[in-house]
Parts: structure tokens; sequence; C-alpha cells
């Protein structure tokens, strides 16, 4: 048997529409759900579920990001873009 321990680093990039009402709605429901949640949080928050799961899926209590023009349902869409959504395309394990 081998042990591994393997760090990852990633940066994910996400263009917020704040101003929309997708946002807006976005982060009524994350705060229905996180009653002190603000909204630098929730982009966190979506930041880790994309880095975890993808953006293919919904992401609980936010709705579905679109990643570069692609979105897994518009009209849950939560008015967040990720620009690049794969951590592990350039991985090495050494």
């Amino acid at each position: 048997m081998q042990n591994f321990q393997v760090e990852i680093t990633h940066t994910i990039e996400l263009i917020v529409h704040e101003e929309t009402e997708a946002f807006k709605n976005a982060f009524e429901g994350y705060k229905s759900v996180i009653k002190d949640g603000d909204e630098d949080q929730m982009i966190q928050y979506v930041a880790s579920q994309v880095l975890k799961h993808g953006y293919r899926r919904m992401i609980e209590g936010v709705g579905y990001v679109s990643c570069n023009g692609n979105c897994g349902n518009m009209e849950l869409y939560c008015g967040i873009d990720v620009l690049y959504d794969d951590p592990f395309e350039n991985t090495e394990i050494l």
C-alpha cells in the first residue's frame, strides 16, 4: 500500500453580475440558509462548490453558475459566471 499526500492550489475566476435579478434571487436563497451570510461568503461558497463538484451541478441554496457560456439550467442561473473550471487539467503526481 502507498500513501500519497497531494497539495492542490487553484484559482477560480468568477464574474459576479450583482445587479441582476438572478444574483439578487440567488443571494436571498443563500441568506435563507445562512442567516448572517454576506455576498463575499456566498461567492467563496460558490467557488468551493465549483472546485469540488464542477459547474454542471446545482449549487445548493444558490442555483446554477455558467461556465464559458454554458449553464445547466438558465431558469435557475444565479448571476455568476466561471471562466475556468478544470483544476486537474495540468496536475502531476510526483
